[in-house]
């Protein structure tokens, strides 16, 4: 006499089913894996262009906000505000 468990066969259909997926992912990674690898094998050089290029900015910008700062505070001392008046009230 066999013995019949329940909702094995379906289980069963459903691994299978699930495997069959997991071997479709895996051909469309091996498939698309060697572009990702010249992708990530050229970040090396670009991220070092871009520390150069960060510098560089950091440089230009360190000099020109110290000249921006400089000029502000001289240009705070020679001028004072426009004072308008109106009806004799005085306005900033």
């Amino acid at each position: 006499m066999p013995i019949e468990l329940k909702g094995l066969r379906a289980k069963a259909l459903k691994a299978a089913s699930n495997l069959d997926a997991l071997n479709a992912a895996y051909d469309a990674f091996n498939e698309a894996a060697p572009a990702h690898t010249a992708d990530v094998a050229g970040l090396s050089e670009q991220v070092g262009q871009l520390g150069d290029d960060l510098k560089f900015a950091a440089q230009v910008l360190g000099n020109s906000v110290a000249q921006s700062n400089a000029s502000e505070q001289s240009g705070e001392q020679a001028q004072q505000p426009e004072r308008l008046t109106v009806n004799g009230v005085s306005h900033s």
